[in-house]
């Protein structure tokens, strides 16, 4: 069953489809975590994540400022500037945004950008240096309207 769902999922036709495929994989092959139970639940169907789309950031920004205040708003709005395919938007019915987070490529350049941002990279700058190839990276935000 598993390789089934796997290979169904490697040839579907979109992101999107292949979401749905893997919620239905984790429902049936892990059918006692907390996971498989959130996402029997959710019915993945109507929900999806998409990348940040031509309307940019103006959701974003208003999910945050609501969530997290304006301060953070502003160092939020740094990085789809800096990495706009790292950020990933939750969809809701009629592809409207009801979250969105980033999975961040850390880099010394962006020191001082965002103290959270700050914080991460020199946690692991303290266990170790990154060698050749490596990459620092964050997941960050998640705010919710």
């Amino acid at each position: 069953m598993r390789a089934d769902l796997v290979a169904r999922i490697r040839s579907a036709p979109d992101a999107q489809v292949q979401q749905r495929l893997l919620a239905d994989a984790i429902v049936v092959t892990c059918p006692r975590t907390r996971l498989a139970a959130y996402i029997a639940a959710a019915r993945p169907g109507d929900h999806h994540i998409d990348a940040l789309r031509p309307e940019g950031t103006t959701p974003i920004d208003e999910m945050t400022t609501r969530a997290q205040g304006a301060e953070q708003a502003e160092l939020v709005a740094y990085w789809p500037r800096r990495q706009p395919e790292a950020l990933r938007i939750f969809r809701g019915r009629a592809g409207k945004p009801q979250g969105f987070g980033a999975c961040l490529d850390l880099c010394a350049e962006d020191l001082g950008a965002d103290p959270g941002a700050d914080s991460m990279w020199q946690y692991a700058q303290q266990r170790g240096a990154t060698r050749p190839g490596e990459h620092i990276r964050a997941w960050w935000f998640f705010p919710r309207p």
